[in-house]
């Protein structure tokens, strides 16, 4: 059998009690690639701001200069891509290909009197805040002027700013632009802090009416309400050319008639318009266009024509002699027929007169 002072495991001595500390284990990360904006030199691209783009990803990509000269041309467009392919040869580094594209596509005054317009006549939006409307009306003085003062900006800043900021600012004399925007933010919070009462509660089911899209103001909205409630109420009425009693006018005519009279009281009280009958004739019962009900209040003094009412719901004309739809006046064979038998009738008795004689 084994000694079992020899199978017994020996204790460490007390250096080696110390515990060894493991060295730190490496966190690989990767980033993915940036990529910038596609630039082709027309007219609303500043190639200023594109380069500076450029560069600030670059510089996170680890790109150098030469990586950069060699991705440059993925992002090139158009009139920009041509040059670019026209004369790469005389490339030999990013810093000339730099300075080329600002010698072609640099356009320095344009941009300075684009900002300058826009710098006029630059005022707060409605529903924009007031850090949006600053911000924008900074970078504008920085595009017109790079070298504007401080009381440039501030004047600027002040003439757009919103009503209610301009009242309370008008008071305060400001210096620096930091000092005003300051004011502007305690103002803004101030406002979102205030407990405000609606005058009124709306019901859950009920919308607003600038949410309203499809109107374009409230006298449509009342217009199109007033409508949708006469259609369920009364009836949908419809002028007949068959041998059906008559039937009353809606309420369109019986508004517009009332308006004739009041707009226009010299003039003879407008007689509603009915289709002739001929008792000689027999006519097809046809349904004809019932009068408008969607015309504007300016034109409800207006009378309707009365060739609408010769006219069929698919504004097929009717005939004025025999009634029936397809054809007019002049084409008509019952009209036509009537003329010749009366010409083959005064033919004949003049014969008979001649025999006569």
């Amino acid at each position: 059998m084994p000694d079992p002072k020899e199978t017994a495991p020996k204790l460490l001595d007390d250096t080696s009690s110390v515990p060894v500390s493991a060295p730190p284990v490496p966190i690989l990360t990767y980033q993915l690639p940036r990529n910038p904006c596609i630039f082709s030199g027309d007219d609303q691209q500043d190639t200023n701001k594109w380069l500076k783009d450029f560069l600030r990803i670059a510089t996170y990509n680890h790109w150098d200069d030469q990586m950069c000269l060699a991705n440059v041309i993925f992002y090139l467009a158009g009139t920009a891509l041509q040059r670019f392919d026209n004369i790469e040869d005389t490339f030999t580094n990013f810093t000339t290909f730099k300075n080329s594209l600002n010698n072609a596509f640099f356009r320095t005054e344009d941009l300075r009197r684009q900002a300058e317009r826009l710098l006029l006549t630059r005022s707060q939006r409605i529903g924009e805040t007031s850090e949006s409307h600053i911000q924008d009306v900074l970078s504008l003085c920085r595009k017109a002027n790079p070298s504007i003062s401080e009381d440039e900006k501030v004047a600027h800043l002040m003439k757009g700013i919103a009503e209610d900021l301009y009242q309370t600012l008008l008071v305060q004399d400001f210096r620096r632009v930091d000092e005003f925007v300051k004011r502007c933010r305690e103002i803004e919070n101030l406002r979102r802090r205030r407990i405000t009462r609606t005058r009124f509660q709306r019901l859950p089911n009920v919308s607003a009416v600038s949410a309203e899209t499809d109107v374009g103001d409230i006298r449509s909205l009342i217009r199109e309400i007033v409508r949708k409630k006469l259609g369920r109420v009364l009836p949908e009425m419809q002028y007949y050319t068959n041998d059906e009693p008559d039937s009353p006018p809606d309420i369109a005519s019986m508004v517009r008639e009332e308006v004739m009279e009041t707009l226009a009281p010299l003039a003879a009280p407008r007689q509603r318009n009915s289709i002739p009958r001929r008792n000689t004739t027999s006519r097809r019962s046809v349904s004809v266009r019932s009068p408008p009900r969607s015309e504007d209040a300016r034109n409800s003094a207006v009378p309707m024509r009365k060739t609408d009412l010769w006219r069929t719901d698919s504004n097929v004309p009717l005939c004025y002699h025999c009634g029936r739809p397809g054809h007019v006046l002049r084409y008509c064979r019952e009209r036509r027929q009537l003329f010749a038998d009366s010409r083959a009738a005064r033919t004949f008795n003049l014969r008979q007169d001649v025999d006569t004689e």
